[in-house]
């Protein structure tokens, strides 16, 4: 099992996007996910929460994006009820075949958190 977790203020992906708007949006986080985010009200803790699961699973992963990977060869998505999963794409998908993610997100006023937790062995798991 490998864990991943980061913390990121709200403020500051709200500055990277008023400061590079659409083109920090495109590089960062896939369509759905735009859509998503700005469906909400509060639509920079949503994408805040994005973002620290992105950098989540790179960290459980323990790499990073020098490794060839892109913020959107991971994408989230909610399920049953809001349930945010993981959805991976691209060489991440080959890197992580049959293995489970499972991630949390949580925010506060000013800061998001995202946790991410890759289970090996399936058969053993905890």
């Amino acid at each position: 099992m490998n864990v991943g977790i980061d913390i990121v203020e709200i403020e500051r992906i709200k500055n990277l996007y008023e400061k590079f708007g659409e083109r920090f949006l495109k590089r960062v986080f896939t369509d759905n996910e735009i859509n998503y985010c700005f469906s909400r009200k509060n639509v920079f803790h949503s994408l805040a929460g994005r973002f620290a699961i992105k950098e989540a699973v790179l960290k459980a992963l323990g790499i990073g994006m020098t490794s060839g990977f892109s913020f959107k060869d991971i994408e989230v998505i909610n399920v049953n009820k809001g349930k945010p999963v993981v959805i991976l794409n691209g060489k991440l998908k080959e890197l992580l075949n049959n293995r489970e993610i499972e991630i949390s997100i949580s925010h506060s006023e000013h800061y998001a958190v995202g946790i991410c937790i890759i289970w090996y062995n399936l058969n053993n798991k905890k």
